[in-house]
């Protein structure tokens, strides 16, 4: 009877796991779709909005959230222009890939380049 009982509540547990990966890939997939309407919101804004503003915003946000929660967004920007780094540009945003170059060297030196520690 324990062994049946044990083998049955371990089964639960798989179930359960599975339940749970299940919707964890529709959150991340839904949080993925929040991300991109996030910064399509900012570069709307940006269309013809105060960049001093704007960032001014970012800023106040994120000094406000939870010390771990801000290292996580800062880390996310980072990685974005670590692989900023390597896109297609021209004139109108030769500067913005010639910063993401620079900030990628600089990831690279400090072994920031899988992102900032989760502390």
């Amino acid at each position: 009877m324990g062994l049946i009982a044990t083998g049955l509540r371990g089964v639960a547990r798989l179930r359960k796991k599975h339940i749970d990966m299940a919707h964890i890939a529709e959150w991340r997939v839904a949080s993925k779709e929040k991300v991109v309407d996030a910064v399509l919101a900012i570069t709307r804004e940006l269309n013809g909005g105060s960049r001093k503003d704007i960032s001014e915003a970012i800023f106040e946000t994120v000094s406000r959230e939870h010390r771990t929660l801000a290292q996580a967004f800062w880390s996310a920007m980072l990685l974005a222009q670590i692989d900023y780094a390597e896109s297609r540009f021209d004139l109108r945003n030769e500067a913005s890939v010639e910063l993401a170059k620079a900030v990628k060297e600089l990831a690279i030196e400090k072994n920031w380049d899988m992102g900032l520690p989760y502390v």
